[in-house]
């Protein structure tokens, strides 16, 4: 009894053959230049996001009184940079780390609950 279930393919058309489009060539072509949209929605990003970001990092080098009267987007010093981590890690005796702590496990714990729940439904476990 014969076992073999492959079958072959026809025969491919030899070159000259195959109908060829009539006409110039078309060639993909690409504009060069800025496109206003694309441009205006990455500037707004910028504005919206970026900057009040850059402001947060900034604003942890400066003193209070360069919080007010200078650039907000100019860098302070590093002397005031260590000042106010000081002040931070002092404030109600390190409580910054218990809650950077926390933050991490919930963190951690939606993620071990998230991958319970989605890796059996994705590899149709039951």
């Amino acid at each position: 009894m014969r076992t073999d279930t492959r079958t072959t393919a026809p025969p491919l058309p030899p070159p000259a053959a195959v109908p060829r489009p009539r006409g110039r060539p078309r060639r993909a072509t690409r504009r060069l230049g800025v496109q206003p949209l694309p441009a205006l929605v990455l500037a707004l990003f910028l504005v919206f996001f970026v900057l009040p970001a850059l402001w947060l990092v900034l604003a942890a080098t400066k003193t209070d009184s360069q919080l007010v009267h200078s650039n907000p987007l100019a860098f302070g010093s590093w002397r005031a940079l260590r000042a106010n981590w000081d002040a931070l890690t002092d404030y109600q005796d390190n409580a910054v780390f218990l809650w950077l702590r926390n933050s991490a496990l919930y963190a951690f714990l939606a993620l071990v609950i998230t991958l319970c729940v989605a890796i059996p439904r994705a590899t149709d476990w039951r």
